[in-house]
């Protein structure tokens, strides 16, 4: 079990590492990505928490997605705070369960770049349902922009 969620993290770590490098715009200098177990049985919960990374210079918009296998987590909570001068959608837990995946998007009240982003965190709580097979299971961040 230890190996299967030490392999998710690195995966995410991993992923976030080559999504964040393909994306100029936020200047990345470390990772901000962890997990509040390393392992986990089934009924237990965990949650896994991405951090922007410093940005230098205001934004218009961003967007977080990442999914996860729903027949193994349900998310029970998601922790998407506001930020100020930018509206917020994110995913219902009813709809993160549904499609299998986690998403935010945070747009400008204006047209203009004038969200200071920086230090932005988002944290997804999951439960591991019963019936799990022991094996390792991967979160994939499909969108971080």
């Amino acid at each position: 079990m230890n190996k299967r969620i030490i392999s998710l993290l690195l995966v995410l770590s991993l992923t976030v590492g080559l999504l964040v490098s393909a994306v100029p715009v936020f200047a990345v200098t470390t990772q901000g990505l962890s997990a509040t177990k390393t392992s986990a049985e089934a009924g237990e919960t965990f949650s896994v928490t991405l951090k922007a990374p410093p940005v230098s210079d205001p934004i218009s918009d961003a967007n977080f997605k990442f999914t996860f296998d729903k027949s193994v987590f349900e998310v029970t909570s998601v922790d998407a705070p506001n930020v100020d001068g930018a509206t917020k959608m994110f995913s219902s837990v009813a709809d993160a369960n549904a499609n299998g995946f986690v998403s935010v998007t945070l747009n400008s009240l204006d047209s203009e770049a004038s969200v200071n982003f920086a230090g932005y965190s988002l944290t997804a709580t999951f439960k591991v349902k019963s019936g799990a097979t022991a094996t390792a299971y991967d979160f994939t961040i499909s969108s971080y922009k």
